[in-house]
């Protein structure tokens, strides 16, 4: 196992939050992050991201890809990797989408473009917050693009804080003629919100974030052109907290606090080819929260995940790297 630190609070950015992270068709992994002056959703300054060219022992300087100085924050960073090109895509006022690409392998990016893409969902509802993922999307073999996004329409004026739930959840795609909106959005289970996506068999699979009481992950489909609703995984703890998936040479896995009442016991889970989980779960961190995951080079996977192990609020962004024997779910 590797474990390296990634982003730690400082001076110019006392917290980082919302951990994304993919490995390049080159094998370099990026890892992205909110950079907050409090730990308030509302008060996020940048999203920055680094790179590591040897597997997660070692990363690069802080690239900051857009802020502001403003009292509008920027977040949700959300990566996919797409051939040669990396791209990110965020919010800002957790209402505005923009987009911005690499073709260097993560060295530099193109400046921010705007889109409009998700206003063809107000159709469902009239959303007031609008977020990506986060952590990371996933491009299809048929080159789209997904990306996850979670809409909340408990209403508030734009460019103030505003309530995160009732929430919804939907996606965004780009195509040979730009981004779009999904058709429709799934809206079965209690403020459903932050989202992690994988191709699967086939299918594109969502795994969800909710506030049902029974304190379990749901996943939904998009098949056929629909999206389905969203079932709860019965073998799936989660304590309210962002989780993600990723497809790996031995199928799908998962990492979350797989945990019913607080966020911790940071966890490995194996997804079956329905979308549920096994019903076992390799821990490999206590005291957690976001996570996100990518494929290793051998067969394993990187955990770039939150931590605060000296209780102060100083969130830390690390990475936990097992090699393919090294995960014994």
């Amino acid at each position: 196992m590797i474990f390296s630190d990634v982003f730690v609070s400082g001076a110019e950015y006392p917290f980082f939050r919302i951990p994304g992270i993919i490995t390049t068709s080159k094998g370099t992994l990026i890892a992205a992050t909110e950079c907050r002056m409090t730990l308030s959703d509302w008060d996020t300054r940048a999203i920055a991201v680094k790179r590591s060219e040897d597997g997660g022992r070692t990363w690069g300087d802080i690239i900051v890809i857009d802020s502001t100085k403003e009292d509008i924050p920027v977040g949700n960073p959300t990566l996919i990797a797409d051939g040669g090109r990396v791209w990110i895509i965020w919010v800002t006022d957790y209402v505005n989408m923009f987009v911005s690409y690499s073709d260097d392998d993560g060295c530099t990016f193109s400046p921010k473009e705007p889109t409009d893409a998700l206003e063809s969902l107000r159709k469902y509802v009239d959303f007031r917050v609008a977020a990506p993922g986060p952590g990371h999307g996933v491009s299809l073999p048929d080159g789209r693009l997904i990306v996850p996004f979670w809409l909340a329409f408990g209403g508030g004026e734009y460019g103030k804080p505003r309530s995160h739930r009732p929430s919804v959840v939907s996606f965004v795609y780009k195509d040979d003629t730009g981004w779009h909106a999904a058709d429709g959005v799934i809206g079965n289970i209690k403020n459903l919100s932050e989202t992690s996506a994988v191709w699967n068999d086939g299918r594109l699979m969502f795994d969800l974030r909710n506030e049902d009481p029974n304190k379990r992950r749901a996943v939904a489909w998009y098949e056929n052109g629909r999206l389905t609703n969203a079932e709860l995984d019965p073998d799936f703890p989660d304590p309210i907290c962002f989780g993600s998936l990723v497809m790996t040479g031995s199928g799908i896995i998962g990492v979350n606090c797989s945990n019913e009442r607080e966020r911790r016991t940071l966890a490995l889970t194996r997804i079956k080819a329905d979308g549920f989980a096994e019903s076992g779960h390799q821990i490999i961190w206590d005291k957690a929260g976001y996570a996100d995951i990518t494929p290793s080079a051998d067969g394993g996977v990187h955990v770039f995940f939150e931590h605060d192990e000296d209780g102060d609020g100083h969130v830390i962004l690390s990475v936990i790297t097992l090699s393919k024997d090294e995960i014994v779910i």
